[in-house]
């Protein structure tokens, strides 16, 4: 079980690359084809579901806008269960000069010995 926590840490951190880079195939790396991704808005008080696709362009424009994002991941708490796990961790987002904190839960499966993200809720 040590190494499904330490092939799911390595995924989480394929996934902190392609917010770095905002590279459909970063994210590829670390999300399975059809995943999704929910987002809580704290200020706002709705939530909204998309695909990797348009989470992938929203990564984009926050680049092009602010030049650069990094995500900090503090607190990794991961739980496997055969061959389906989760990944809860809360994170501070440096989008340019501002700071954002949230709270990142991942679904994973663990397909052909690697372990892919299926879904991302977040909240910030």
């Amino acid at each position: 079980m040590s190494n499904d926590k330490e092939l799911i840490t390595a995924t989480i951190s394929h996934y902190r690359v392609g917010v770095r880079t905002g590279k459909k195939d970063d994210f590829g790396a670390a999300f399975m084809e059809g995943a999704t991704v929910t987002h809580r808005s704290m200020s706002e008080g709705s939530v909204e579901t998309t695909s990797l696709d348009s989470f992938v362009g929203l990564v984009q424009s926050l680049l092009t806008e602010h030049g650069s994002l990094e995500e900090t991941l503090a607190d990794l708490d991961i739980h496997v269960a055969d061959a389906i796990g989760t990944a809860r961790a809360a994170f501070t987002l440096q989008i340019g000069d501002q700071k954002v904190n949230g709270v990142d839960i991942f679904s994973l499966a663990k397909v052909s010995d690697r372990w892919l993200i299926t879904h991302k809720l977040y909240s910030m």
